[in-house]
C-alpha cells in the first residue's frame, strides 16, 4: 500500500511538472494582457518600467510629463514615514483603475498598479507574458515575484486560474521579507512538503 502512496504522488509531481512546461510554451502564442502591455517595452533590460517609468530612474516632473493623460494626480505625503507619493485614477476604459508612484527623495521609487476587477487579470495572464515566476514573498497578502514584478491576490494558493489584484514595480532590494522558493503550480499541501517553513502552511 505504502509503495502504491509513492509511486502516486511520484505520478502527481510529475504530471504537475508537465503542466508547467505546457503552460510556458502555450502562453509563448499569445499576446500580452491588455493590462501588461505597458511591461513589454522593458522585458528583458535590467532595470523594469512602466509606460516608460523607471524605478530608481525617472524624476517626478518625467513622471508628470509621461501621466499627462490621466490629469494632474493627487499628491500624498505621509508624516509618519516622511514619504511622498501620487496616485493617479486611469480614465476608463483600462484594466488598470489607479496608479500610484511612490518617491525615493525626487526620483520614482516604487509604482503600484492596482487592477480593475472587470479586466480579470490571472496568474496565468503573467506568465503567459514574463515566464515562470521565481519565488514567493510573503507580505500579506502574499506576493508573487517575476523578477523586478510583485503581484498579489486574494487566493491562498496561486494558481494560473487565481485573480491579481495589485502590482508593484520595484526593485528587489526593497523586499525586505523572507523569500520561499517557487516550485510550480502545485496543490498547498504539496507546496508545504516543499518548503514546510513556509507560514500559510500552519
Amino acid at each position: 500500500m505504502l509503495k502504491r502512496l509513492s509511486f502516486l504522488a511520484s505520478g502527481m509531481a510529475s504530471a504537475f511538472a508537465l503542466l508547467n512546461v505546457l503552460a510556458g510554451l502555450l502562453g509563448a502564442q499569445r499576446p500580452p494582457h491588455p493590462a501588461l502591455v505597458g511591461f513589454v517595452p522593458c522585458m528583458g533590460e535590467a532595470r523594469p518600467c512602466w509606460n516608460g517609468i523607471i524605478p530608481g530612474v525617472t524624476s517626478i516632473n518625467e513622471m508628470h510629463q509621461i501621466m499627462a493623460f490621466a490629469g494632474p494626480g493627487v499628491a500624498l505625503f505621509d508624516d509618519l514615514t516622511e514619504s511622498y507619493s501620487v496616485y493617479f485614477i486611469l480614465p476608463q476604459p483600462s484594466p488598470v483603475c489607479v496608479a500610484m508612484f511612490q518617491f525615493d527623495q525626487h526620483v520614482v521609487g516604487r509604482i503600484q498598479l492596482q487592477i480593475c476587477r472587470t479586466a480579470n487579470v490571472r496568474v496565468g495572464d503573467l506568465t503567459t507574458t514574463f515566464g515562470m515566476p521565481q519565488q514567493l514573498v510573503v507580505i500579506p497578502p502574499q506576493d508573487l515575484v517575476y523578477n523586478h514584478l510583485a503581484v498579489n491576490s486574494k487566493a491562498l494558493n496561486f494558481q494560473p486560474y487565481s485573480p491579481i489584484s495589485f502590482m508593484n514595480v520595484l526593485e528587489l532590494t526593497q523586499i525586505s521579507q523572507p523569500f520561499y522558493k517557487w516550485h510550480g503550480f502545485v496543490p498547498l499541501w504539496r507546496y508545504c512538503q516543499l518548503e514546510p517553513n513556509y507560514p500559510l502552511c500552519d
